[in-house]
């Protein structure tokens, strides 16, 4: 489920490290407690980035302990122990994407190659319909959404900007749920619009070659007419310069925000960890 939106650890300090550790390991706990122990394995550096946005702007401070995790016992890890609001919203939006996400792709696949997703499908399902019972409205808007891309995608759309919108409208729509203040939700719904936009755009980059391969549906290949793989690095060069000028407009965003206590996590981030994942994605082969 994409799972770019990660920080920069090694300029993250020893204490903000273990705060983004702490939230990381209690979105994974909240969502074994909430949603069924497999439900762990659906984690990623996504949700735990809407988490830690969340707690961020709270008007309350999480407390953090060490404790023991199922997965490994011998070793006590900082955890946020608090059993809170903002960490259940961002594993209901984990289990109820995953499901549209699986779903998405049982439709797109052959029976026999997804066939892994149509077994999983029951029990992402079944995950799903416990989520929206608490949060009905935002499993309308991620089915409306997934839709939208599914839909955008099959009439093969080679506007990059129209591919990238729903991503980005779903995750605005998300940052719009974590705060009542009109100002900061505003700011919000900017910021997370354009780090949705960032991740539609960075996995289509990812998948320049994979889709050439394949001839699955990617913007970048049909807005400039890709087809040999000589005309690969133009693509890279051109989706580079997409992609961050995407995330400078989230900087921007960010600049503006009131985002408190996880600030030089965030910062990280943005300034950091998505411009490295950049570089590790496409700035390497763009330069070799």
């Amino acid at each position: 489920m994409f799972g770019y939106v990660k920080p920069f650890k090694p300029n993250l300090r020893m204490k903000e490290f273990d705060a983004y550790k702490g939230v990381y390991c209690a979105l994974c706990k909240t969502l074994g407690r909430e949603y069924g122990i497999t439900t762990r394995f659906i984690l990623n550096y996504d949700f735990a980035f809407l988490a830690l946005l969340y707690l961020s702007i709270s008007s309350t401070c999480p407390s953090f302990e060490r404790q023991r995790c199922l997965f490994n016992p011998l070793k006590k890890c900082v955890c946020c122990k608090d059993r809170r609001e903002e960490l259940s919203f961002a594993a209901a939006s984990a289990v109820i994407m995953t499901y549209y996400k699986i779903k998405d792709h049982v439709e797109d696949s052959a029976f026999f190659s997804g066939l892994p997703a149509r077994l999983t499908l029951p029990w992402a399902n079944g995950k799903r319909k416990k989520a929206a019972k608490r949060y009905p409205e935002l499993d309308e808007k991620m089915r409306e959404y997934i839709e939208s891309q599914r839909a955008l995608e099959e009439a093969e759309t080679p506007s990059i900007d129209w591919a990238a919108e729903p991503t980005a409208k779903l995750l605005s729509y998300l940052g719009s749920c974590l705060c009542g203040d009109e100002r900061q939700k505003r700011v919000l719904e900017r910021l997370c619009y354009f780090v949705g936009r960032w991740v539609y755009l960075i996995d289509a980059a990812d998948d320049l070659e994979k889709d050439l391969k394949s001839g699955n549906y990617n913007p970048f290949l049909l807005s400039l007419k890709v087809t040999q793989f000589d005309q690969l690095p133009k693509a890279r060069t051109y989706a580079q310069e997409v992609v961050q000028h995407t995330l400078s407009e989230a900087a921007n965003a960010f600049d503006l925000l009131e985002a408190g206590r996880f600030s030089a996590i965030l910062s990280n981030v943005l300034y950091e960890g998505l411009p490295a994942v950049l570089h590790d994605t496409l700035q390497k082969k763009v330069e070799s």
